[in-house]
């Protein structure tokens, strides 16, 4: 859907002769992957995933993600609300000095994506309780 993405190959597994299976590899989205693709020194990088119930820092911090957090749980009622995700004003111009905490269209594209294929072992996961199977990575400078 033309966002970034890891990248991964499928694989048919010989040793010595014996056939062991189709493997797969697949890059992981921790702070050498941002730096790779993204630019920027890896101390730049907070990058957090789902790991034993709750969202942990697999780079840098959390503080960003527990921003964005508090203002969806406290939902996006009003376009201020909303704007404000998006480091913007209230009427939803542009703000240097405000933090964007959230690429709307870029979430938008993984949400279609995941609804589309059906994924019951990611985010939406059907029947947990807590998140699971995601990372996310965010540029503090």
């Amino acid at each position: 859907m033309g966002q970034p993405h890891t990248r991964s190959r499928y694989y048919h597994l010989f040793l010595n002769g014996q056939y062991w299976g189709l493997y797969q590899t697949q890059e992981r989205a921790e702070s050498a992957f941002a730096n790779t693709y993204f630019g920027g020194p890896r101390e730049n990088w907070d990058v957090i995933k789902p790991g034993g119930g709750a969202v942990r820092a697999v780079d840098g911090t959390l503080e960003a993600y527990n921003d964005l957090h508090a203002l969806a749980t406290i939902g996006f009622t009003s376009d201020t609300a909303y704007y404000r995700a998006q480091g913007m004003r209230p009427d939803g111009t542009e703000d240097p000095s405000r933090e964007r905490q959230l690429d709307v269209d870029n979430l938008i594209d993984y949400m279609i994506i995941n609804t589309y294929c059906g994924i019951t072992d990611g985010p939406l996961s059907l029947g947990g309780g807590s998140p699971n199977n995601f990372y996310a990575l965010r540029n503090r400078a």
